[in-house]
């Protein structure tokens, strides 16, 4: 079931995203202190966001087309 949090405007939070084997992700909120030590020690993805949405709604996937080569006789 999702987690809702409601954040304050200006506020600075820091999560740690962590991903299993099976590419199941969980959050964790974290310290500055410890998101220092860890953007120190690794090579660890960081992204600011600079905004955050309530409820919006999942991304919608769109595959490529195809595109088939044809060669023509003359």
């Amino acid at each position: 079931m999702p987690k809702t949090s409601n954040s304050q405007v200006g506020q600075t939070y820091f999560i740690y995203v962590d991903m299993d084997e099976q590419g199941n992700s969980s959050l964790m909120q974290i310290t500055e202190n410890n998101a220092l030590q860890m953007l120190a020690i690794s090579a660890i993805r960081h992204i600011r966001l600079a905004a955050v949405v309530p409820n919006c709604p999942p991304p919608v996937v769109v595959s490529a087309p195809v595109c088939r080569h044809t060669t023509s006789s003359r």
